[in-house]
C-alpha cells in the first residue's frame, strides 16, 4: 500500500490531538502534531527574549540556528529543557498568536513539517492548523472537526483542570472564541476537500468511526 498522508483540522478543543493518535493506531501511522511545535517554539523564544520585540528582533538568527527534534511523534529543542505543563501557559497563551502569525514563522515550521513527513516512508497524521490547505495541499485525505462553543469550553477546562490551570467556563468560552476568529481570519484552516465531522455529540470511539468509515468509503470510490 502507498504511503498515506492524513490532514486533521479544526476549531479549539474538538478533539484533534486525540483523534490523531486514535487514527494513527488503526493505520500504523506516525503523528504530527503542529500545533505542539508552535507552543514549544514560542515558550522557547519568550523564555530566551522576554519580549515581543525582542524575539521580532531574533527570529532570523533563530531560524538558522535553533535545532529541532522529532521523535516518537514529539518534539524538542535541543538543548532546551521544560515541562508539558509550560506549554499551556500564560506566557505561551500570551504571545502564541504573535508567533504562529508570523508570516515568516509559519513558512520556517511548514517547511519544517513538510520535511518531516517527506524524508520517510511512514503513514502520516498530520494535526493543526494550515495542515490540509498550506502544508500538504495534496493529502490523501483531509478532515475538519467541528464542535459547539459549550462543549468546547468543558472539553477545555478539563484539560486545563488537569495542568492546575484555574478559569470559568464563561472565560474558556471567550480565550477559545477569539482563537477561532483569529485563527479563521488570519489562517486558511479550512480546505475544500475536507470532510466536515461535528463532534458535539459523538463520543471519541464514535468520532474515530466515523473518520475511518470515510476513509474507506473514499478507497472504494476512488478504486472504481
Amino acid at each position: 500500500m502507498n504511503k498515506i498522508i492524513i490532514t486533521i483540522d479544526g476549531k479549539v478543543a474538538t478533539g484533534k490531538t486525540t483523534i490523531s493518535e486514535e487514527i494513527a493506531k488503526k493505520l500504523n501511522a506516525s503523528c504530527l502534531f503542529s500545533g505542539k511545535l508552535y507552543r514549544l517554539f514560542t515558550l522557547y523564544l519568550f523564555k530566551k527574549y522576554k519580549t515581543q520585540e525582542n524575539v521580532k528582533n531574533n527570529f532570523k538568527k533563530e531560524f538558522q540556528t535553533v535545532k529541532f527534534i522529532f521523535k516518537d511523534d514529539n518534539f524538542f529543542i535541543s538543548n532546551f529543557t521544560y515541562e508539558e505543563k509550560e506549554l499551556f501557559s500564560q506566557l505561551v497563551m500570551k504571545h502564541i498568536d504573535f508567533v504562529a502569525h508570523t508570516k515568516e514563522v509559519r513558512e520556517f515550521l511548514n517547511n519544517y513539517f513538510r520535511r518531516i513527513v517527506n524524508e520517510t516512508n511512514n503513514n502520516f497524521i498530520v494535526e493543526g492548523r494550515d495542515a490540509g490547505t498550506i502544508i500538504f495541499p495534496n493529502a490523501d485525505f483531509k478532515f475538519f472537526l467541528e464542535v459547539s462553543d459549550e462543549v468546547a469550553a468543558k472539553r477545555r477546562k478539563l484539560q486545563l483542570n488537569k495542568i492546575s490551570e484555574e478559569k470559568t467556563i464563561e472565560d474558556i468560552k471567550n480565550d477559545n472564541l477569539k482563537r477561532n476568529n483569529s485563527d479563521s481570519k488570519e489562517v486558511s484552516i479550512v480546505a475544500d476537500d475536507a470532510f466536515k465531522v461535528d463532534t458535539t455529540f459523538l463520543s471519541k470511539e464514535e468520532v474515530v468511526l466515523k473518520i475511518m468509515k470515510l476513509i474507506e468509503e473514499s478507497r472504494i470510490k476512488n478504486e472504481k
